[in-house]
């Protein structure tokens, strides 16, 4: 398991899931892929454990150098998440995948979608929480220290 500090959270991730993450991108390549990741958040302790995603939606735009996530059967897959784990599991945030050659580090426009998370998830006193993931297993917690 992976933990990152985020501002006065941590975020933990298992490699298993990583390691999906990346099969996910390497299926998409050339072009950019993402989803959302679900998890748990501990508001007491401020962890947020992250223990699954959901692929990019049909509706998702991808390019070799951008990515627009859809939200086609989202939600009804989210309400069926939280169902089967009666309320403990839900969405914590986003990812998605950098091109070859390209790396974690957000760029500008990740950076102002990231701004629109934090501006949602802070209103519930919870924190953004969005994922890079490109080459050499490298991936980045957007606003992490």
């Amino acid at each position: 398991m992976r933990s990152i500090r985020h501002g006065d959270w941590t975020i933990r991730i298992d490699d298993w899931l990583v390691a999906k993450l990346y099969k996910f991108r390497g299926d998409k390549l050339p072009k950019e892929t993402g989803g959302i990741l679900l998890g748990h958040f501990d508001t007491h302790a401020r962890i947020c454990s992250i223990v699954d995603t959901i692929p990019s939606p049909p509706d998702s735009t991808e390019w070799p150098t951008c990515y627009i996530r859809g939200v086609e059967g989202l939600a009804a897959r989210v309400a069926n998440a939280e169902t089967l784990t009666l309320g403990q599991i839900g969405y914590v945030g986003e990812w998605h995948s950098h091109p070859r050659g390209c790396p974690a580090r957000p760029s500008r426009d990740d950076l102002t979608a990231y701004a629109w998370l934090c501006d949602h998830m802070n209103a519930e006193a919870l924190p953004g929480v969005m994922l890079i993931v490109s080459d050499r297993k490298a991936i980045h917690f957007v606003g992490s220290r």
